[in-house]
Order: C-alpha cells, then structure tokens, then sequence
C-alpha cells in the first residue's frame, strides 16, 4: 500500500468511527422522531455511507496489482509464467 493512500485510508477509518459513534449515540438516547430528530439520523446515516464509499474507493485506489510483470522466485532469473510453462 502505498503511503498517500494508507494515510486516505486511515483518515477514513477514523471518520467513519466518529459517525458510528454519533449513530450509537443517537440510537442510545432513543430517537423520537421529531423534524429535528429525523434530519439528525438521515445525515448521520448519509455521513456514514459517505465515509464507507471514501473506504471502498481508497482500498481499491491502493491496493492495485501491475499483473503485466513477471514474478521472480528465488535467485534463478526466470519468470513464473516460464517455470510454469516447463512443468
């Protein structure tokens, strides 16, 4: 993972604990489902989705695989595909 991106991702992480947190919050003080309330909950619950979307995007974003290079195993220079090919 490269660095810019395992920094995207943690931040994320983190945002998504704190709108977990307000959740919890929300939930454990037991909504009454007033104008006020109702705006609370659809914001923290877009919040969330928001945050798990920026999740989803960053680890796809930083953990990408080049499959055009070739494996080298060992100290011997020939690549998987070849080893692979001469079984």
């Amino acid at each position: 993972m490269n660095f810019p991106g395992a920094v995207i991702l943690w931040i994320a992480l983190a945002l998504l604990a704190v709108g977990l947190g307000f959740a919890a919050a929300h939930v454990i003080q037991g909504l009454r489902f007033s104008h006020g309330d109702r705006r609370i909950l659809v914001a923290t619950l877009a919040y969330i989705v928001a945050v798990t979307v920026i999740v989803g995007l960053s680890m796809i974003l930083t953990m990408r695989v080049d499959w055009s290079r070739d494996v080298i195993i060992g100290g011997d220079e020939q690549p998987v595909t070849q080893q692979i090919n001469d079984l």
